[in-house]
């Protein structure tokens, strides 16, 4: 992991595969930062808890029973 120190308007550009995203330092406020990306609109961005739900929810789908999985159709 790289760890860099950076202050409001501080700006750090990843390039991958011919792409650029740009990512600015808004705003500081005691412990949380603000940021902003910039870069193709065809780019995802996904916060990373989100990933890890959508995670949890596909391991509980593909665990679900013969029997639960008719169970979800009547309800």
């Amino acid at each position: 992991m790289l760890v860099l120190t950076r202050q409001k308007n501080d700006k750090v550009v990843i390039q991958v595969a011919g792409l650029s995203i740009e990512i600015t330092v808004v705003e500081t406020r005691g412990d949380r930062v603000r940021i902003g990306f910039d870069g193709p609109r065809d780019f995802k961005i996904i916060r990373s808890e989100l990933i890890d739900e959508v995670k949890a929810e596909n391991k509980s789908a593909a665990t679900l029973k013969a029997g639960e999985i008719g169970e979800l159709g009547a309800a």
